[in-house]
């Protein structure tokens, strides 16, 4: 799900940005540099930023899941109102 790196002597927080959401997002991996922490703190600090970008994404498939049935329903509304002018032409 999500990775700690150390490079050198500093820690890295990376997590991949799921295929779904790549057109949202500019970046295919969300990377942080953690600094010179200890392990324990690296561990929590990871955690956290982990549970906030899943957060993250969670709330852009709300968003786009959203968008879609407004769409649909705009469409919809248009479908109605396109039959109910051709049947009010045709009367």
């Amino acid at each position: 799900m999500y990775c700690i790196q150390q490079r050198s002597k500093s820690y890295y927080f990376r997590i991949a940005v799921p295929l779904d959401l790549r057109s949202n997002f500019p970046v295919r991996e969300i990377k942080k540099s953690l600094g010179m922490i200890s392990q324990r703190q690296v561990q929590a600090l990871a955690g956290q930023l982990a549970l906030d970008t899943l957060n993250t994404f969670d709330r852009v498939r709300v968003s786009k899941a959203k968008q879609r049935k407004a769409s649909i329903a705009s469409l919809g509304a248009m479908a109605t109102r396109s039959s109910a002018s051709i049947l009010n032409t045709q009367s």
